[in-house]
């Protein structure tokens, strides 16, 4: 049985029945018939809308059930630098698991294959690093599949010395 939540708002941690698909690696219309034979726990948007969502938990929770790898529904940050210092206070900051560490000093094809390869939800990126490298990260957002993948640009302590292309 769906339900309908009136008075609950929609929330980040809710996902549309496209978004669980690309997570479970299904069909849409597989997750939307699961929310109908409620293998699923999912809820109608209220207004009588036919749209459906599923709630972080409820999404998890299947996942565990069906033995879905879980990799798609956790958060990947990605740092793009040469201080090791940082990376650590990140780990720190965040799950050490979802921290990954680029050392800047590598090439930006290197970086670019990388990038791909991880598929990382943040991008950290050093703008002391050079501008060959700090420029490729710009264009990340050009680049299909990468447009919803957040990008912060950290500067140095010392604002004079030379900053490479903002990202």
């Amino acid at each position: 049985m769906i339900q309908t939540r009136e008075s609950r708002r929609v929330t980040n941690t809710d996902f549309t029945t496209g978004q669980a698909a690309k997570i479970c690696r299904v069909s849409q219309q597989t997750i939307i018939r699961c929310v109908d034979n409620g293998t699923l726990k999912g809820y109608k948007v209220p207004g009588g809308s036919r749209f459906r969502r599923i709630t972080r938990v409820s999404l998890e929770q299947f996942m565990r059930e069906h033995n879905i790898p879980m990799d798609l529904l956790q958060s990947k940050i990605m740092y793009v630098g040469n201080d090791v210092a940082e990376v650590n206070t990140l780990r720190g900051l965040f799950d050490r698991e979802k921290v990954f560490y680029l050392d800047g000093s590598g090439s930006p094809f290197l970086h670019g294959m990388n990038v791909e390869q991880s598929k990382p939800h943040l991008v950290i990126v050093d703008l002391s690093l050079p501008p060959s490298v700090t420029r490729e990260f710009g264009r990340l957002r050009y680049i299909t599949g990468f447009q919803e993948t957040g990008m912060i640009g950290l500067l140095p302590e010392n604002s004079d010395e030379h900053v490479g292309c903002p990202v």
